[in-house]
């Protein structure tokens, strides 16, 4: 009973101290009321009801209930502690509106674009992105579907292997351990037409395990 005391109020500490805003005030809440009716199991568990006259005295059947019901809370905590902790750290973080595409219309077969992620926050495995490509004169003929991209990341200084990409396909770009800014060179392919013109836009970009 004492363990299961402990653990309830080491769960709700924790519960308050990695939260924060409204969450940690509705958290901190919990920890009252988590540490008070553990007390409350404890007390009635193993107080002698017999001192005073007129109290009754608790079965042991129901104070087993007590027992049960405080583990069955602390299990049930901890699981789904334990859960949105591995899912904090590992959800794709959505960086699409941070990401700044230089040079992206008007490429010609050879020529390149520039993709920067200046700040990283999170800490991720890999960068994901998507890019989309559409004909800057469709009217003359399309490059589409023979049009590929080869991305190149230059991470503080560190000039990567060169990842070949094809449009609408996803690209990762592995991420150091303590990474804070990304800078791509993308350079356009065209092997049937070295003339022809696309627009380049980036339509996904997450931080991703």
């Amino acid at each position: 009973m004492v363990i299961a005391l402990g653990w309830a109020i080491i769960l709700f500490v924790l519960a308050a101290l990695r939260t924060s805003g409204p969450s940690q005030f509705a958290a901190s809440l919990g920890i009252a009321a988590g540490v008070l009716s553990a007390i409350a199991t404890l007390w009635a568990a193993i107080y002698e009801p017999r001192r005073f006259s007129g109290f009754p005295e608790l079965s042991a059947r129901f104070k087993s209930g007590l027992v049960v019901g405080l583990l069955a809370a602390d299990a049930a905590v901890s699981s789904g502690w334990a859960g949105w902790s591995l899912y904090r750290a590992n959800r794709n973080i959505d960086v699409l509106a941070d990401v700044r595409l230089g040079g992206g219309e008007k490429i010609r077969p050879g020529g390149h674009a520039t993709l920067d992620l200046e700040t990283i926050t999170v800490r991720r495995r890999h960068l994901v992105l998507t890019f989309d490509i559409a004909d800057s004169n469709a009217a003359i003929g399309t490059c589409v579907p023979s049009t590929a991209l080869s991305v190149t990341a230059e991470t503080e200084g560190n000039r990567r292997p060169a990842v070949r990409v094809l449009p609408g396909a996803p690209a990762e770009i592995a991420l150091a351990s303590g990474l804070r800014k990304v800078h791509l060179e993308i350079t356009v392919a065209n092997e049937r037409d070295k003339n022809c013109l696309i627009d380049l836009r980036v339509t996904r970009a997450v931080l991703a395990n």
